[in-house]
């Protein structure tokens, strides 16, 4: 077990269960060996937990407490349990030795110490049953409890959400709805007093499925196509069939064509160039009218025209990308029920079929052939999603995977976007593989074959080191692949043959330098083999601080991912920086040169110049500055100028900036994470709860939480039902959280949280807010403020710079206020300059309008997140980055 130096708490809750009169004593004594104890046990029910005390006199206790349903629990922290982590279990489980601090040790084990919400592990059931889980697979969950009870769940998950569940599996069930955070431990570390939950089967819908328009590769195959196409007459729903035709040389298939068009007005496209899948099934979808497409391999059969509609249900559920289906052999042997990432001997990637040659009356490992399961990948031989998913994702890369792996390429590119990939228990659909490429030679496959698999091992390194669904204990050896060794032998001999004249005439000069008489041979010089160079690539390489927490590092992580979103080619490079560095997305996707045609700086102002190296020369170089004040020093100027032009996030910085260079300011909007749907209301908990934060680093006076301390003061001077939560971070600056703590005083209703705290513990502590307060005198952007929106929290915020953009009356409550110069040691580069001062008489105002008016602050905040939505999401932001460059030319 690995040693960590947090401990989280635990709360071990205990209800009755079913193993009888000792079952109580055995979970008991499980939880007293553990050489973990920074734990509590609450006993449901009668039991008297006094009975016990002496066990856990090194722990943190164990109570009584009345058996309540789980949503009546949760709602009990603090009364009833007070643990970091809540489990739910039965008298009669049986917690392995260490199991609490393999858990915790876990946690911490997550780069930048992020808290997961939930917490999943391996168990065993009765009768010895081992269960080695896969990751959090929501729509396995919905039709079977795999979990059970060995899970643990982050107290601040439910101050994200509310939950009806009266047991675990409803808590579990009611995640399934939620973006939960999880954390999988591939060890056993519970014996569960319980026997394997059962299996939902699918059921159709009620509701006819949406047109769709099924897109079938083809090249002569009469048969093969003729019993693929032959469920079509049971479709109850509309559909078109489009055939793309590769050149077939058969007349058979014209007349089998011409019954097709007469009987479902099939539509026939021609492609006469050698075999190229990806290109086939574009050519399809450019001519599809409807708004789903389902991908048909010809070799495909199909006898239920339902699991045909089951499919599109699932695929009309905006969560999920695409969706595929259990396939199976001719035989009744698995062919296909989802696709995993293994490695070979070489250490090369690949995907392969799990399951695949099983027998027919095989269950697989958990639900994996009776109920839906995630998986990273599909095959591409049924699949169903939308149209417009298909075209946002990109389509398929018909130029480096023209054959293989296209299919995985685009289901890595969904869930790059969050969204599922899921393959469906539909039954009575055999696949007799390949049969659609089966005029290909060996010798055409075999280089097309290792160059795909090469180009993933390149474009994917992230899906071939850690596969979430898949448990490492299941994972067979690395596997061989001989054949595909031969191919790549001979393309090492083909590559060995073409270097041989250089190195024959290398030979030669070498011979005529010593033996001229020997060989009667003139000397010439070696051949001179030219330095390599740096191709620049398309698109733009994104430099900032994309592993840091602070604003700089969020700005240039939400660019990346707005690019995403419109599919532009991006790289990443991340500049370090020391001791702020906590933030662990995209640990696995930076790289350490710029090497596309863009380079986007994202910085302050001041640091531009010093940046420029890292941008790299002859690239576009561009500047995304972030900047407080109306102006930047005249010192700072002749930097400005080693950019190409500058990307402004805010119409404040735009300004600014075209006051202080010649070169080009674009207004290009920070994007920033909004949820798919407008934020609920937060119901009004037991106080009134304001937020705001700010950092010792950046600059107390600019952000002034000096005066949010007054206004509250002010507004509530002596009620005891309103409350105020300060977020500060940063080094050093004793001088600093002086005046921040003589402001506070003996106020028991501030709280101060002085740490540096992961992206999902600052959203836990948005959410649990009522309004977000920023009284800052000067704002780039305003992060702060904008999140506040996307969580639909009223928002009050001082009416000057970078934050007006989206903070006016409809959406918040601006703060009046007076321009005033800056005073010496208020900001590093201020002399001469001027920013706001706020009202503290409208700030008052507004704290107590949202008092009394708690409604109409929500609905300001969805004007806000309307706004937002236009101006600054990812798709928004993304598109327009992406007209930029085609005008430039990168």
């Amino acid at each position: 077990m690995a040693l960590s130096r947090f401990h989280e708490m635990f709360s071990i809750v205990i209800g009755p269960g079913n193993g009888g009169t000792n079952a109580l004593q055995r979970t008991l004594e499980s939880l007293s060996a553990q050489s973990y104890r920074n734990f509590e046990v609450i006993l449901q029910g009668p039991e008297d937990a006094a009975r016990w005390q002496d066990e856990f006199t090194s722990a943190r206790g164990i109570f009584s407490a009345a058996e309540l349903p789980v949503n009546e629990l949760l709602q009990a922290q603090s009364s009833t349990w007070r643990g970091d982590y809540l489990m739910l279990v039965d008298a009669g489980d049986i917690f392995a030795a260490d199991a609490l601090g393999t858990i915790n040790a876990a946690i911490h084990a997550q780069p930048g110490r992020t808290m997961p919400d939930l917490i999943i592990f391996d168990h065993e059931l009765r009768q010895g049953v081992i269960r080695h889980l896969p990751g959090w697979d929501p729509d396995l969950m919905r039709h079977h409890d795999y979990v059970l009870r060995a899970f643990a769940v982050w107290r601040g998950m439910f101050e994200r959400f509310s939950t009806r569940a009266g047991n675990p599996a409803e808590l579990l069930a009611d995640l399934t709805n939620t973006q939960a955070q999880l954390l999988h431990v591939p060890q056993v570390l519970m014996e569960l007093d319980a026997d394997k939950a059962p299996v939902r089967p699918l059921i159709a819908p009620q509701t006819t499925a949406p047109a769709v328009s099924i897109i079938i590769p083809n090249k002569n195959g009469v048969d093969l196509l003729a019993s693929c196409t032959a469920f079509l007459s049971e479709m109850a729903s509309p559909f078109e069939l489009i055939i793309v035709d590769n050149a077939s040389d058969d007349p058979r298939i014209w007349q089998l064509y011409d019954e097709l068009k007469s009987r479902h007005d099939a539509k026939i496209i021609h492609f006469y160039a050698p075999f190229n899948y990806s290109t086939l099934m574009n050519m399809g979808v450019r001519a599809a009218q409807h708004e789903f497409l389902l991908f048909l391999n010809n070799d495909v059969v199909i006898q239920h025209a339902r699991s045909v509609a089951i499919a599109l249900d699932y695929a009309a559920r905006p969560e999920v990308g695409i969706v595929g289906s259990l396939l199976r052999f001719p035989d009744g042997s698995v062919q296909h029920t989802g696709m995993v990432a293994r490695r070979r001997k070489d250490g090369v990637g690949q995907f392969v079929h799990v399951l695949c040659h099983e027998i027919q009356d095989e269950h697989g490992h958990i639900g994996a052939l009776t109920a839906p399961r995630n998986w990273q990948s599909v095959t591409g031989a049924f699949n169903v999603l939308r149209k417009s998913t298909f075209l946002a994702a990109g389509q398929f890369d018909e130029v480096h995977l023209p054959v293989e792996y296209n299919d995985v390429d685009l289901c890595l590119r969904l869930r790059k976007r969050g969204l599922r990939v899921i393959c469906l228990p539909l039954e009575g659909i055999t696949h007799a593989e390949s049969q659609t490429r089966r005029h290909m030679s060996p010798e055409e496959v075999g280089p097309v074959n290792l160059a795909s698999l090469q180009e993933m091992n390149t474009r994917w390194p992230e899906a071939f080191a850690s596969d979430p669904y898949v448990n490492p204990k299941l994972l067979p050896p690395p596997i061989e692949k001989p054949k595909l060794q031969r191919v790549r032998k001979r393309a090492n001999i083909r590559k060995r043959l073409r270097r041989l004249p250089s190195k024959i005439a290398k030979r030669l000069h070498s011979l005529a330098s010593r033996m001229p008489t020997l060989l009667a041979l003139k000397a010439s010089p070696p051949p001179q083999v030219p330095k390599s160079s740096l191709v620049l690539k398309p698109g733009l390489s994104i430099i900032g601080h994309l592993h840091s927490e602070i604003g700089l590092g969020e700005a240039a992580r939400q660019i990346s991912r707005a690019c995403d979103s419109a599919r532009v080619p991006t790289s990443l490079i991340n500049l370090p920086l020391i001791k702020r560095d906590h933030e662990p997305s995209f640990r696995t996707l930076c790289q350490p040169i710029a090497d596309r045609r863009l380079s986007l700086v994202v910085s302050s102002v001041d640091q531009i110049r010093n940046l420029m190296a890292v941008a790299g020369e002859g690239r576009w170089r561009v500047g995304y500055p972030f900047w407080e004040l109306p102006e930047v020093p005249k010192a700072l100027h002749p930097g400005l100028e080693r950019c190409s032009e500058f990307w402004a996030p805010s119409s404040f910085i735009a300004s600014t900036m075209e006051r202080s260079t010649s070169r080009p300011v674009r207004l290009i909007r920070q994007p920033v994470v909004l949820p798919a749907a407008g934020p609920l209301p937060k119901l009004r908990a037991a106080k009134l709860r304001f937020f705001t934060f700010f950092d010792f680093d950046s600059s107390i006076h600019r952000k002034n939480p000096m005066a949010v301390i007054a206004a509250f003061k002010a507004a509530f001077p002596s009620r005891k039902d309103v409350e105020l939560v300060i977020k500060a971070r940063g080094n050093g600056k004793a001088g600093a959280r002086r005046l921040l703590a003589n402001a506070v005083g003996s106020d028991p209703r501030i709280r101060v949280i002085d740490a540096t705290l992961s992206r999902q513990q600052m959203s836990a502590l948005m959410a649990q807010a009522d309004a977000f307060v920023s009284l800052h005198r000067s704002e780039g952007f305003g992060f702060g403020a904008a999140e506040a929106l996307s969580q639909g929290k009223a928002v009050i915020a001082t009416d000057w710079s970078g934050s007006t953009d989206f903070i006016n009356e409809m959406t918040g409550y601006p703060i009046a206020f007076k321009l005033r110069p800056l005073r010496r040691g208020e900001y590093h580069v201020g002399d001469g300059q001027h920013w706001a001062e706020p009202s503290l008489e409208a700030a008052v105002a507004a704290m107590r309008r949202i008092d009394e008016h708690p409604d109409e602050g929500h609905a300001k905040a969805l004007e806000g997140f309307k706004l937002l939505q236009r101006q600054h999401s990812h798709a928004v932001v993304g598109a327009e980055i992406a007209r930029v460059l085609s005008e430039l030319g990168c």
